[in-house]
């Protein structure tokens, strides 16, 4: 009986662990910003710091004292292999260059393999993704007060030239943020659960940022059809949009307005990069030009040879005011599919795969909003670099491996 007690003692105290460890990680995602306005540091890469760190002593405990690997985490170490080998062939000849190319390509990835050997069960994983919806009820305050005070906010970010930040550092976060609070009130239901969907709605749209409305629709649309096969709320889809558009319409049309002015002119950064990024496909068909050497973050603080090639950033040269010019080309599945080529981005995709029918067929609240989550980042890696973004690619990447962890025990 003491023995039983005693596990059972020590199952509780990891869970609590693993806890804290998980709501570590997403208070690093959302605050990176935060805490470099607090501590004066620039380009203070903590949470990937803290996945980094988790993983090194997964990978040590997994191989020293558990000796187990499971299949998604073996295709992992494969993957991450095969593109350290390629990026040191290639153009990137220097070996930490290669590394943190590597860590920052596959970053979700890290987070999935430090998620699914952390563990967590049921309660503590509602507990993990509540904190998302209350930062998210924060974050929609902010929004509303910004709508008569646009310069509020305790940390003295800079406003966006459209949107609203709300309490974060860019309206794409804001957004991210509001969405999920409203996908977490339609699935774990209150008594005001409705009242509070339409504020999140609502929020969403004095955001202003395209790619979260768009990804909104996109969302719904599965939800209903796939998961709910509520056609009757799918088919009535169109016409709350029609509502909207009337309500919020200054506030949408001058955001999506712009595409107009995009497809007469072609001026347009994101449609530039993706012609040259398909010319440098063109010519580094099968395992592309290397991890770090293209469109992502790495490459721009690493001055790539490919950048200087092509003149990817030539869009920009006219701009006066550096703090407008981006360090990425703000969308990942063409940066991805350009460093790792056909071969390496294939090989990747199978991952990315595998992890979406694990995650399938699961009907828990928990794993439905992870699983719309997994959907949510890979569909906003084609016009952002979600997968990159530490407050996308860590925390909801660690509830992936949990989620997954849990669906195989």
């Amino acid at each position: 009986m003491k023995v039983i007690e005693l596990k059972r003692e020590l199952t509780i105290k990891k869970e609590t662990l693993s806890f804290i460890v998980f709501s570590i990680g997403v208070f690093l995602a959302f605050f990176d910003s935060h805490i470099e306005k607090i501590t004066g540091i620039n380009r203070l890469p903590l949470p990937e710091l803290y996945i980094g760190g988790l993983c090194v002593f997964f990978i040590v405990q997994n191989s020293f004292f558990y000796r187990k690997i499971s299949n998604t985490n073996l295709y992992i170490s494969i993957a991450t292999l095969l593109a350290c080998v390629v990026g040191l062939l290639k153009y990137n000849t220097s070996l930490p260059g290669v590394f943190i190319g590597v860590f920052w390509l596959f970053k979700p990835l890290y987070a999935y393999y430090a998620g699914y050997n952390l563990g967590i069960n049921e309660h503590h994983k509602k507990r993990v993704i509540s904190l998302f919806y209350y930062l998210a009820i924060i974050s929609l305050i902010f929004t509303f007060v910004q709508v008569f005070k646009r310069d509020f906010n305790p940390f003295g970010f800079i406003q966006a030239s459209s949107g609203r930040i709300g309490f974060m550092d860019n309206p794409n976060k804001n957004g991210f943020l509001l969405l999920t609070g409203f996908l977490f009130v339609n699935i774990y239901k209150s008594r005001f659960h409705r009242l509070m969907a339409l504020l999140f709605i609502t929020g969403i749209v004095l955001v202003e940022s395209r790619q979260i409305i768009i990804t909104l629709i996109v969302i719904l649309s599965y939800y209903y059809f796939v998961i709910k096969r509520n056609y009757l709320v799918l088919a009535a889809i169109p016409a709350f949009l029609a509502i909207g558009i009337i309500y919020f319409q200054r506030e949408l049309f001058y955001r999506f307005g712009e595409i107009d002015r995009i497809i007469e002119t072609g001026n347009y950064f994101r449609l530039k990069a993706l012609k040259i990024g398909g010319e440098v496909l063109y010519h580094n068909p099968l395992f592309g030009t290397g991890p770090g050497t293209f469109g992502g973050f790495v490459a721009h603080y690493t001055e790539s040879k490919i950048h200087d090639k092509y003149n990817l950033f030539a869009h920009w040269s006219t701009y006066n005011d550096p703090s407008k010019i981006p360090a990425t080309i703000d969308m990942f599945w063409p940066h991805f599919i350009v460093e790792l080529g056909l071969v390496g981005s294939f090989l990747a995709l199978i991952i990315f795969f595998n992890i979406y029918v694990n995650l399938k067929g699961i009907t828990s609240k928990s794993a439905i909003l992870i699983r719309l989550l997994f959907l949510i980042s890979i569909f906003l890696a084609f016009f952002s670099m979600s997968l990159e973004a530490a407050y996308i690619a860590i925390p909801i990447f660690l509830l992936i491996g949990a989620q997954v962890k849990e669906n195989k025990a």
